[in-house]
């Protein structure tokens, strides 16, 4: 395994993480059935992802990095403040298309740094960045 194919499904988890850990906090507060059905979907893909790319890590003998906990303490910071006086399905809307227009950059940023790594990571990667551009698209909706 080459060092950008490591680094890339290195970010893949990272950002299918943190993807899942605001998706979970935010379903937990969430008093709209149409977007908790939304958080599942994207829970249920970046776990999937995830999962994916550590096996990947493990079969080339590789460890998955452990989520890192200052930033997911720091996100979930940030949902505790934003939705104390607005649990809307509006709100979680804002924050949903954020969070995916900031993984979708990132992991297009990835991509482009390994651009040598192997097609499966490359694969992974891409599903990763469009389902993000996709549900950001589709949270519109509730604007």
């Amino acid at each position: 395994m080459t060092d950008e194919t490591e680094t890339l499904l290195n970010d893949i988890i990272h950002n299918a993480q943190m993807g899942s850990s605001c998706a979970h906090q935010l379903l937990e507060i969430s008093e709209d059935a149409a977007i908790a059905a939304h958080l599942r979907r994207e829970i249920t893909l970046f776990e999937d992802l995830s999962r994916r790319a550590g096996a990947m890590l493990a079969a080339a003998g590789k460890q998955p990095p452990s989520p890192g906990r200052m930033t997911q303490l720091s996100a979930k910071a940030g949902i505790v403040m934003q939705t104390i006086r607005d649990r809307s399905a509006r709100k979680a809307a804002e924050m949903l298309i954020e969070g995916n227009t900031i993984g979708a950059t990132q992991m297009t940023e990835s991509m482009r740094d390994a651009r040598s790594a192997d097609c499966g990571s490359l694969a992974l990667a891409q599903r990763l960045r469009d389902a993000e551009r996709e549900y950001a698209e589709e949270l519109t909706a509730f604007l």
